[in-house]
């Protein structure tokens, strides 16, 4: 109950009623503890987002190749490749596509400094376990594009959210658009 009323005072925060959701969203969820997998996946189900799970590096990297994710949660410490490694081949499979895929750490390596020694490795975000739900928001608005998010009513229905015109000339300029002419 607590959670969900701070996701709704964040969200009002920002002139909107409602929580956040993302049902086109895809995420590579990468953790060699079954358990954790079923945490996250819980977690996400809250904001509409599809899950699929990978065991290993090596399972991220057959998954990433058989199908396009919208980012990617990585345990730190897994037997064989660990997070660092997996996020390093995971970036050189997408260096041919063009388009950056963001992974984020997932990792109960939650000492001083461990934040910026995941950025300083080449992660896009971090998020300590235990997962703590405003924490975990944080990090989704960061990875996910304005135009993947939907906001809904308390009671389950979506509402419509107004995109700035900044927001759309960005996604634009951001596919190559010239947007100054």
């Amino acid at each position: 109950v607590l959670n969900n009323e701070m996701t709704v005072q964040a969200t009002e925060k920002e002139g909107r009623k409602g929580k956040f959701v993302a049902p086109d969203v895809h995420v590579l969820v990468v953790d060699d503890n079954v358990m954790n997998i079923k945490v996250v996946q819980g977690l996400l189900a809250n904001y509409k987002i599809h899950v699929t799970a990978a065991t290993s590096g090596r399972e991220a990297l057959e998954k990433i190749e058989s199908k396009n994710f919208d980012f990617v949660f990585m345990d730190h410490m897994m037997p064989e490749m660990d997070g660092v490694e997996t996020m390093k081949q995971l970036r050189r499979l997408s260096a041919g596509t063009g388009e950056r895929l963001n992974i984020v750490a997932l990792t109960a390596n939650a000492v001083s400094g461990a934040k910026e020694m995941f950025i300083n490795e080449g992660f896009d975000g971090f998020v300590a376990k235990p997962i703590e739900t405003m924490e975990l928001e944080r990090v989704l608005r960061n990875v996910l594009p304005k135009s993947a998010i939907e906001y809904e009513d308390i009671s389950g229905r979506a509402m419509p959210v107004e995109v700035e015109e900044s927001d759309s000339l960005n996604e634009l300029a951001s596919k190559g658009i010239n947007i100054t002419a």
